[in-house]
């Protein structure tokens, strides 16, 4: 990995226009907000990215029509930055919230019967987060939508 010095504003409004289109299409309502004392981390630049692509990937595949996702940041410590992904979409049961960040498990549900994947996404953004020193954790309830948060460095 290259670790450098990164701002989380530019690596969330780069993956904002890759998925712009997809937004507009489904009229979801995309914001951030990252206060200036947790812009800067410390990561690889691709790394990062694929991990956005991924997780905001996945709230846009599960949000429905008029539904919104929101990503924020702040510090957790002197060294660390959280970031928080939150959408409005169908939730992920109880049950199979741990098993999610597993290599190949998808959730049993109507989308997933729907939509091709591989269930490889969220094991390969644990595998990034995890190699930047971070953690990453999921809280979700039904029809009431999902928030992931991984935390990253701001110190090599």
């Amino acid at each position: 990995m290259k670790k450098e010095i990164l701002q989380l504003k530019t690596i969330i409004s780069t993956v904002a226009d890759l998925l712009s289109s997809s937004f507009k299409e489904n009229q979801i309502e995309f914001r951030f907000d990252i206060p200036r004392e947790a812009d800067m981390i410390v990561a690889d630049r691709n790394q990062i990215e694929r991990v956005f692509i991924n997780t905001i990937g996945n709230a846009l595949k599960f949000t429905p029509v008029h539904g919104a996702i929101e990503v924020s940041a702040h510090k957790t410590s002197d060294s660390m930055v959280q970031v928080n992904i939150r959408d409005t979409g169908c939730g992920i049961p109880k049950e199979a919230q741990e098993a999610i960040f597993e290599e190949f498990y998808r959730v049993d549900n109507d989308i997933n019967q729907q939509v091709k994947g591989t269930g490889l996404g969220l094991a390969v953004v644990k595998h990034i987060v995890q190699a930047h020193r971070g953690t990453i954790s999921v809280q979700s309830e039904l029809n009431h939508g999902t928030t992931f948060s991984f935390t990253l460095p701001q110190t090599i």
